[in-house]
């Protein structure tokens, strides 16, 4: 485990999305969108476990180690159990108990007690409960309700809400970024809506900010490669 602070450290260019400056311990947190998103959680986790905290991720089968590792994240410090099953509650627990951040694929159906049982075992514990929901289930569709539903509510959501590939022109060249708008918002301190723009990733494969914005819309290309999903696969890197 990390030394008492009282938050989990992030990457550096994504400090501004975090009232605190990082992801406050004993937080739940959920990670949403479609594109994008899954390598937004990779460096969530390789921000953390570059400043020596453990984590698990519980539940996500198609989480890439390839992919990770060439994200930044630690693989030493990694505990994967991609498919629990039905005890996936007392696994998500028993992690919680030993790790600093747990990924936790958010399930479609959640007993109210398991959710409330976990909220209160990270608060206990100190740790970060961190929900994997590239498709957000569990409310109406439209505005800040098309999210995760779960027990005791969430205290941050961070959202890809929009991602397109740059550095190709009507389906030619060769692709050299992905830009991302990430919105941020919850309860508490993190009640004031942050917004960053990013390449996630950018030419070199690492996160930067987009310090001028391009006009207009970001439009998303007519024909594209997923990179993000092919990204989750362990037969590749990100």
């Amino acid at each position: 485990m990390t030394a008492r602070r009282a938050v989990l450290p992030v990457l550096p260019v994504l400090v501004g999305l975090f009232a605190e400056g990082g992801i406050r311990k004993g937080s739940v947190v959920a990670v949403e969108g479609g594109a994008g998103s899954t390598s937004l959680l990779l460096a969530l986790l390789a921000g953390a476990g570059g400043e020596g905290a453990w984590a698990a991720a519980v539940g996500v089968p198609l989480l890439g180690l390839e992919a990770a590792a060439a994200a930044g994240v630690v693989l030493e410090r990694l505990l994967v159990i991609p498919r629990p099953g039905g005890a996936w509650p007392e696994v998500a627990a028993a992690m919680l108990d030993s790790v600093d951040m747990v990924v936790l694929g958010a399930p479609r159906r959640c007993r109210e007690v398991d959710g409330r049982r976990l909220t209160a075992r990270a608060r206990e514990r100190r740790a970060v409960l961190l929900l994997e929901a590239p498709q957000s289930i569990g409310g109406p569709k439209g505005g800040r309700e098309t999210v995760p539903s779960w027990p005791g509510g969430v205290d941050l959501r961070l959202r890809v809400e929009r991602s397109v590939w740059e550095g190709t022109d009507r389906g030619f060249g060769r692709l050299q970024g992905r830009r991302v708008v990430v919105r941020a918002w919850g309860r508490g301190t993190a009640a004031r809506e942050r917004r960053m723009e990013l390449m996630l990733p950018g030419p070199d494969g690492s996160i930067e900010a987009v310090l001028t914005p391009v006009a207009g819309d970001l439009t998303p290309l007519r024909s594209y490669v997923d990179l993000d999903a092919c990204a989750t696969q362990e037969t590749m890197a990100g």
